[in-house]
């Protein structure tokens, strides 16, 4: 296997900075944390943002003990892939006042950035030196990282491209003295290791608001981290398991609150990097987590001469990552509704903002999901030549309907969601006694046979066993005579609680499609009255049908038609 890499990522850094910026007054402010123009409103700020670390390990603690990471799966890849994708263009926005040289107020709303970029570069504004060496930095990171992608042998270049190009940057700098030329530099960082802030735990601030911005954080956290799991997992030939990896996050994020640290999650690029490097456990972040230790006790005045142009170029070339275009494309090819999807967080991230963008996202991910619970596939089946095998007719052309009887499938479970949907398909389509043209149904005869087969139907609740019941007496009182075939034990012990099996007959619940059109052969051709139905067909019917199944079910009672009921 191979160790996921845990720590600060642009997206949840977005989310948390946006959420405190509207919860700490004057914040917006401090644009260089280093140099804040606001102390105190920095010294909140910090406070509060190891406090979303506490709230939010403590949520993916609690989803990992209550066994919740089955979630992650209801967030489909088009709402994950829109919203990185604004996401990325709104951190890429923020970074273009340090390729300009333009100090400019922080502000998350995309079309605020550019419009006051605009303005200020209208009144003379900007420094083309910063443009000219953000866009060298840029061409080399960008240029490194292709070149690691593209070439097998030169992989180790993708990870040094940061690298390299701090270490020009800030050298070129020093050197030069460029900063007495006007050019912005990180400027004093404080070295040593973090200072233990168990002491800023308490008292929390505006817990309603700070619990909003964790959950945030702790939602897009466990999708990104969840991602990269499996997408390393697949790599590597092994399982994760992701109660586990919330329940590590939740603890990653508790221990980083005890020592000035805001809230982390799972790392593409990070992790990206250790695979690369043969990292196969946990040992590696302790190596990294001792040379950044390193780093930050001795080398910290070396960094302060970086030149801002060059974070920025860094960062945005982390987030061309998040960019993801070729997926648009993807989907547009595709599926239109994935696409129409994507590009809707997309957009709404970007001109609406992150929180509002990202509740749009899971929104629609969820109308996704019940939308395709509440119209389930509903297959017309017919006979393929010279078998007892039933198939979809819309996809088989070559399958055989009968002249009398219609073989349906759901699909679907039936329950409370989708019943009705269920409901109004049947009688719309079958019971005025004919089929509409757009149903492959011989009608040479009337309906009289409406046979479902119950071999996708997983699960029935109270709601579905009682909108069958309603179904079947609209049948009956439409002439047509309702049967059912392979519905599983848990299915058939369901109805025969409600009841619906003794309404139903239980002559008329079968092992296989091919015994219930056998029956409804023999029944048709007994002669029958106007307005025959289900308990006419029992006293009509003299002598049972002779019923066959290739299946030898457990719990099915001779002669194979339903399970055993006790």
């Amino acid at each position: 296997g191979c160790v996921q890499a845990v720590g600060p990522v642009a997206i949840t850094s977005l989310i948390l900075s946006n959420g405190l910026i509207d919860l700490i007054p004057g914040s917006e402010d401090n644009d260089d944390p280093n140099k804040p123009y606001d102390p105190a409103a920095q010294y909140s700020y910090n406070t509060a943002a190891i406090q979303v670390s506490l709230i939010a390990g403590l949520m993916y603690l609690t989803a990992g003990t209550l066994r919740l990471g089955f979630l992650s799966n209801f967030l489909s890849h088009s709402v994950i892939s829109g919203f990185t994708t604004g996401s990325a263009v709104i951190i890429g926005v923020s970074q273009l006042k340090y390729f300009l040289g333009i100090n400019l107020q922080r502000h998350w709303h995309v079309y605020t950035v550019l419009y006051r970029l605009a303005v200020r570069i209208t009144r003379g504004e900007g420094d083309w030196r910063e443009a000219a060496m953000g866009a060298a930095w840029l061409a080399i990171l960008l240029t490194m990282k292709h070149i690691g992608k593209t070439y097998r042998d030169w992989k180790w270049m993708r990870p040094l491209g940061p690298l390299t190009v701090t270490v020009l940057a800030t050298s070129m700098v020093w050197w030069f003295d460029l900063a007495a030329y006007g050019i912005k530099v990180v400027g004093r960082v404080e070295c040593g290791l973090p200072d233990v802030s168990v002491g800023r735990w308490f008292p929390l601030g505006d817990l309603p608001d700070m619990t909003v911005t964790a959950g945030l954080v702790t939602l897009v956290g466990l999708m990104e981290s969840i991602a990269v799991a499996k997408s390393l997992a697949d790599k590597n030939s092994y399982e994760i398991n992701t109660n586990q990896e919330l329940a590590g996050l939740g603890l990653a994020n508790i221990a980083g609150a005890a020592f000035t640290a805001y809230p982390v999650t799972g790392s593409f690029s990070r992790s990206a990097v250790a695979n690369d490097s043969g990292a196969k456990s946990g040992l590696a972040g302790v190596f990294s987590a001792c040379l950044v230790g390193v780093v930050m006790t001795y080398l910290m005045p070396v960094l302060q001469h970086m030149p801002l142009n060059a974070l920025a170029a860094i960062i945005t070339s982390g987030v061309l990552g998040l960019f993801d275009y070729q997926e648009g494309f993807y989907l547009f090819r595709v599926s239109k509704l994935d696409w129409l999807v994507w590009m809707t967080s997309a957009i709404s991230t970007v001109c609406l903002g992150v929180q509002v963008g990202l509740a749009i996202s899971v929104g629609l991910a969820l109308i996704l999901v019940i939308y395709e619970s509440a119209f389930p596939g509903i297959s017309v089946l017919g006979c393929l030549p010279q078998t007892t095998i039933y198939r979809n007719v819309a996809q088989y052309p070559a399958a055989r309907t009968e002249d009398g009887l219609v073989v349906l499938r759901v699909d679907a479970p039936i329950y409370f969601a989708n019943v009705q949907h269920i409901k109004d398909y049947i009688r719309q389509h079958y019971c005025n006694g004919d089929c509409e043209k757009g149903d492959r149904v011989s009608t040479s005869l009337s309906i009289r046979f409406l046979i479902l087969d119950c071999s996708s139907v997983t699960h029935i609740d109270a709601a579905g066993v009682r909108g069958l019941s309603g179904l079947l007496s609209s049948l009956v009182s439409c002439g047509i005579d309702f049967c059912l075939c392979n519905p599983s034990h848990n299915v058939v012990a369901m109805m025969d609680r409600a009841g619906f099996t003794d309404q139903l007959g239980k002559d008329h619940i079968f092992v296989e499609v091919q015994d219930a059109v056998e029956f409804c052969r023999e029944v048709m051709a007994t002669p029958r009255s106007r307005g025959f139905g289900s308990e006419a067909l029992r006293r009509t019917m003299s002598t049972p049908a002779r019923h066959t199944s290739r299946l030898s079910l457990s719990g099915y009672s001779p002669p194979g038609l339903i399970p055993t009921l006790v």
